[in-house]
């Protein structure tokens, strides 16, 4: 026979689950920078900062206990958090240049990607300026 786990009205996962989310984001931030920090592929970093930013959003909203559909497009993760906070709608250009390095970047395609080293920093400014303002909504 199982036993049954019933959560007390009291018990709220949510920080918990949250922390774990940012966590994950801040590892995806880490790895772009040591990628770029260490001569790694462009493509690579950039796929890593839209990482940062997707996983930081959901953690978001995680913690706002907010549904969001398994999707991996920023804006639209974006409008969620926005809703609940309109603080985010500051991000809504960085959310749309970051979106381009998610297909191109994950998948083998016939033309290879090629980002300018420009096109790294900006998306590497981006997602850690999304971060660190995510972690302060997030801070008790």
């Amino acid at each position: 026979m199982k036993e049954k786990h019933s959560m007390k009205p009291h018990d709220d996962i949510r920080p918990t689950a949250a922390h774990r989310w940012i966590e994950k984001a801040q590892r995806h931030y880490a790895t772009a920078m040591l990628n770029h920090h260490h001569g790694g592929y462009r493509d690579t970093t950039c796929y890593f900062a839209h990482q940062t930013v997707e996983i930081g959003l959901k953690g978001f909203l995680v913690a706002k206990d907010i549904r969001f559909p398994r999707v991996h497009v920023l804006p639209q993760l974006l409008t969620l958090c926005v809703r609940a906070d309109d603080d985010f709608r500051q991000f809504g250009d960085g959310c749309v240049a970051l979106n381009r390095y998610y297909i191109e970047e994950k998948y083998p395609l016939d033309t290879p990607v090629d980002h300018t080293e420009q096109d790294v920093e900006e998306a590497l400014k981006i997602s850690g300026e999304i971060l660190d303002f995510i972690k302060k909504k997030l801070s008790p």
